[in-house]
Formats: C-alpha cells, sequence, structure tokens
C-alpha cells in the first residue's frame, strides 16, 4: 500500500495568477512559504519554499481568494517530473497537486 500525503501550512510568496490551458481548464501554480520548526541552537526562523499547483474550480477559488502572504492550509499529493530546459539540461522537479485547501 502506497502513501502520498502533504499537509503544508504557509503563506502564499506572490499573488497568484490564474491562466487558462489551450483546452480551457483553469490552473495555477503558486509558492508557499513553510516554517520549519525553530530549535533552540537556530538563531533565525528558516522556511522551505514548496510549489504548488492546483486546477479547475480550487484554482478560480484560489485565484479569487488568494494574495501574497495570505496564510492557508493544502493536502495535496507531491508529484515528481523531469523535463528538459532551453539549454537542454534535464532538470528534476518537485510540486504539491491541491486537492483540499483552508484559507484562514
Amino acid at each position: 500500500m502506497a502513501i502520498n500525503v502533504a499537509n503544508l501550512l504557509g503563506r502564499f510568496t506572490s499573488d497568484p495568477e490564474l491562466r487558462i490551458t489551450p483546452d480551457g481548464i483553469p490552473v495555477v501554480n503558486f509558492i508557499l512559504a513553510v516554517q520549519r520548526p525553530r530549535h533552540l541552537w537556530t538563531p533565525r526562523q528558516k522556511a522551505d519554499f514548496i510549489k504548488c499547483i492546483s486546477w479547475r474550480n480550487q484554482a478560480i477559488l484560489i485565484a479569487d481568494k488568494c494574495k501574497k502572504g495570505s496564510s492557508v492550509i493544502i493536502s495535496g499529493r507531491l508529484q515528481s517530473f523531469s523535463y528538459v530546459d532551453a539549454a537542454g539540461i534535464k532538470r528534476n522537479n518537485q510540486e504539491v497537486k491541491v486537492t483540499e485547501i483552508n484559507i484562514e
């Protein structure tokens, strides 16, 4: 049995921009800043910047309700993919495909 679940609490690093695919499907990509746990020996709070993607009605909701700095809780699944960039170099990437969102 395989389990692939990501639950994140974070803030938008920029305003989400809704775009429409050639097939007419709304999609929004965004980055969440998620704080790491702070330890006594850590002088500053650190964060991870997680790429996320949402589709269809959920994408429209995110574009309408969220902006830079908005705090959200998301659930989704981690996806890995690779591509070849303009310089011909193979790149590997990961993002969270959002299945649920709670806008605070």
